[in-house]
């Protein structure tokens, strides 16, 4: 199926979730924000399953300053 990443179109599996995806892109789940169709999710919800169309963006915690 096809969504929308970082703003590319982008084919997945059918029925994969948020938590896969990022794993498959080699990001800890951990270290990341994921937004999903304009809604930061909380990583409690990264099993959800991802839908034709839909748009994620993925951000990277960056920690430091001076």
């Amino acid at each position: 199926m096809k969504i929308i990443f970082n703003r590319q179109e982008k084919e997945v599996a059918d029925g994969i979730s948020v938590n896969e995806l990022v794993q498959q892109l080699n990001f800890n789940p951990v270290t990341v924000a994921v937004e999903l169709n304009g809604q930061l999710l909380l990583h409690e919800e990264y099993s959800r399953k991802l839908q034709p169309g839909d748009r994620v963006e993925l951000v990277l915690n960056m920690g430091g300053g001076a």
